[in-house]
């Protein structure tokens, strides 16, 4: 499949504000994208004040082929 037969749809990142477990404010720890059969993703892991860890995985980039499927 070349790129002319790829259609992408880019979604905006949604950050967290909160601590789902305590309410406190986060901080992002880390950041990093990588690619699926689908799409790319963005894995963002928080700390809030407390100490808490929460990993985000959010779908930013959607892949749809345009190519017809072949039938088998």
């Amino acid at each position: 499949m070349d790129d002319s037969e790829v259609v992408s749809i880019r979604y905006p990142f949604q950050h967290l504000e909160a601590c789902p477990k305590c309410g406190r404010r986060l901080k992002v720890a880390s950041m990093q994208d990588y690619g699926e059969e689908d799409g790319i993703y963005r894995l963002v892991t928080y700390v809030c004040e407390a100490g808490h860890w929460i990993p985000h995985r959010q779908l930013i980039l959607r892949k749809f082929s345009l190519a017809p499927r072949q039938v088998s």
